[in-house]
């Protein structure tokens, strides 16, 4: 009996401890992203025959690696999306691990391969190596692999709707979605994330665990044998914080769990320079990061495979404020056109004052800048109100322009578009008076909040 007890116990010991991982495969990974971003899927649109056939192909890798592959057919507007999804049970059948990403992106042109082929490939290596050790699994692991994300998280809205187990039995969800670029994978954004001490090949951006420290220590501490760093909004200075938070809201197929409950924990690179263009090539996405990105992945679900509930509680804390005062302080470049005068390039500042509603999408304020133009070798100021609804604002006023004559007063009006923290912008200008005349500029706006809730926050 003694003897017995002791076997029983080593055995549990080496379930919860897992034996150290091999490495998985780069070439296995970049397999799969060559595949899926390859010409013959066109880009993968929902309901598409290039989806249709990332599906297939996702099965058949599913089949290869031991585990039985289901469909769920999508509903949609014009052709049917498929979410495709495989079970790996583990010791306790009653509760489950989610790990998802979405198969599909924007059809002809746009290969996808960072966004998303790069997370359907991590899942697909993580269902092959998990397979191999099922034996240590705690919770049993559901994979999936969702269509029409980028039609408004349609399959995981559908997923949710229709489960193939019940909600209340599922514990947490991962979802992967972009896994392959340095972590904000932007020029622009080179000298933060030097000035924060942030390596991007190493880091891993992480949205799900800012009310679960227990959660946010257990992620922690398996990326660090894979040599990963876990970034968060709340580990960035509390103004960054507050518009990446606002920036991430809803995004992604882990908000479809989030709405109905289920904690969830969002891995990613964030947003590369290449986001939804065509340039998003199998060329730019890197296999080493991609690899030491599944490795920890691996290790955080063996971890999530036995850890006790209490460590998906949330931990009580300051209830954040829905609206904030910020001061972004901005640097504006791009080209003017002129139409009685030369064309050229201009360099300015910009300061703004923004009240931001973060748990909606509108945000309103103030702002001035001073422009130099360089062919025209003058000097502009300019000030008014701007209003903006998600990444869509617009701003103008009052405009006056100096040079070593004198001076003028016009109007200025400038739409923009913003992704993170920085704007591609355009802006319309015509001054008044004596010396009337229109111009416009086309440019890029880099702005970065330098105070946070400067002024008491209100409700």
């Amino acid at each position: 009996m003694l003897l017995a007890a002791l076997l029983s116990a080593v055995a549990l010991a080496s379930a919860s401890a897992p034996t150290e991982l091999p490495p998985l495969s780069a070439a296995a990974l970049m397999r799969h992203v060559q595949v899926l971003a390859s010409a013959g899927l066109e880009g993968r649109a929902a309901g598409s025959a290039g989806e249709a056939e990332a599906a297939r192909y996702v099965e058949a890798e599913l089949a290869r690696a031991g585990l039985q592959p289901q469909r769920q057919t999508v509903a949609r507007f014009g052709n049917p999306s498929v979410n495709v999804r495989a079970l790996l049970t583990g010791r306790d059948p009653a509760s489950v691990i989610v790990v998802g990403a979405h198969i599909d992106h924007l059809g002809p042109r746009f290969p996808g391969a960072e966004d998303n082929a790069t997370g359907v490939a991590v899942v697909l290596e993580l269902a092959r190596a998990l397979r191999a050790r099922h034996a240590e699994l705690g919770r049993s692991v559901l994979f999936v692999f969702f269509g029409a994300e980028e039609e408004g998280l349609v399959g995981s809205r559908a997923f949710v709707a229709a489960p193939p187990v019940p909600r209340a039995r599922m514990t947490v969800m991962i979802n992967l979605d972009m896994m392959g670029r340095p972590l904000v994978d932007q020029a622009a954004f080179g000298p933060a994330k030097r000035a924060l001490g942030i390596d991007g090949a190493r880091a891993m951006g992480l949205v799900g665990a800012r009310d679960r420290p227990a959660l946010r220590a257990l992620v922690d501490a398996a990326c660090a044998p894979a040599g990963v760093v876990a970034i968060a909004a709340q580990d960035l200075p509390a103004a960054v914080d507050a518009e990446i938070s606002r920036q991430s809201e809803g995004r992604g197929d882990s908000a479809a769990f989030d709405a109905v409950g289920i904690p969830t924990l969002f891995f990613g690179s964030g947003e590369s320079s290449d986001y939804h263009q065509p340039s998003d090539v199998i060329e730019r996405v890197d296999a080493e990061i991609m690899q030491r990105r599944a490795d920890a992945l691996a290790r955080v679900i063996l971890a999530l495979g036995s850890t006790p509930k209490e460590t998906f509680a949330t931990a009580p804390g300051p209830t954040p404020s829905p609206r904030a005062w910020t001061v972004p302080l901005g640097l504006a470049t791009g080209w003017s056109i002129h139409r009685n005068a030369a064309d050229g390039a201009y360099l300015g500042f910009e300061v703004s004052v923004a009240r931001t509603q973060t748990r909606s999408l509108l945000w309103l304020g103030g702002y001035g800048d001073v422009v130099r133009d360089f062919a025209a070798k003058t000097t502009r100021l300019s000030a008014g109100p701007e209003i903006g609804v998600g990444p869509f604002g617009l701003d103008g006023g009052y405009l006056i322009e100096l040079w070593p004559g004198g001076h003028r007063q016009g109007f200025v009006v400038r739409p923009l578009i913003s992704t993170s923290l920085l704007a591609i912008t355009g802006r319309f200008g015509h001054f008044t008076g004596s010396a009337p005349e229109t111009f416009g500029e086309v440019g890029v706006l880099l702005k970065v909040p330098a105070f946070g809730r400067w002024l008491p926050a209100s409700r």
